[in-house]
């Protein structure tokens, strides 16, 4: 358990945080925005930009759980949920993924994504990747407190394991399954 109040978020070690895969070969042409991605490490001396993995699970949980914004690139691996990750750390998912809502955010009846992430169009983040990411540490103390309420509000929604207010991942899928197929 960790505190999970906005003044506490507010005071998070790191700025953005995004993790990838050493030598890893990027699908759909994506390798660019991560190039781009570890371009920025030395504008950003507060932030984790790596191109590897974290030495351990518990160091990369911390470092989610230390940091305010979490980058979600297109072609990320997708073994792994980025989103998902971010979520769960109270990390604020910035999107970087023009596709994201139309083939990757499930349930957006239930979830939504638009009042706790923040989406940036590829395109712009190419163009000029400094002043695409300060639409992020740019906003509001308002709007930046709204956010972080839907994310600890939508939390439970993320995480696959079933929890106590039975708001979660696994729940929604059978649920739609069961509206869409019209048992």
């Amino acid at each position: 358990s960790y505190d999970t109040s906005f003044e506490a978020w507010k005071k998070r070690k790191y700025l953005f945080h995004y993790r990838g895969i050493q030598g890893k070969e990027y699908s759909t042409g994506s390798g660019v925005l991560h190039e781009v991605i570890y371009g920025l490490r030395q504008l950003f001396p507060d932030s984790i930009m790596e191109n590897a993995y974290a030495p351990s699970t518990e160091h990369y949980a911390e470092e989610l759980m230390d940091s305010k914004f979490c980058l979600i690139l297109r072609g990320d691996d997708p073994h792994r949920s980025r989103f998902n990750e971010a979520v769960v750390a109270g990390c604020v998912p910035v999107m970087i993924n023009d596709g994201w809502s139309l083939t990757v955010a499930p349930f957006s009846s239930q979830i939504h994504y638009e009042s706790f992430t923040l989406t940036i169009p590829e395109s712009m983040f190419l163009a000029h990747p400094t002043s695409a990411l300060r639409f992020a540490y740019g906003m509001s103390e308002a709007r930046l407190r709204k956010m972080h309420a839907a994310l600890l509000k939508h939390r439970p929604f993320v995480n696959w394991g079933l929890n106590e207010t039975d708001r979660s991942i696994g729940k929604a899928t059978w649920e739609t399954i069961d509206d869409e197929c019209n048992w």
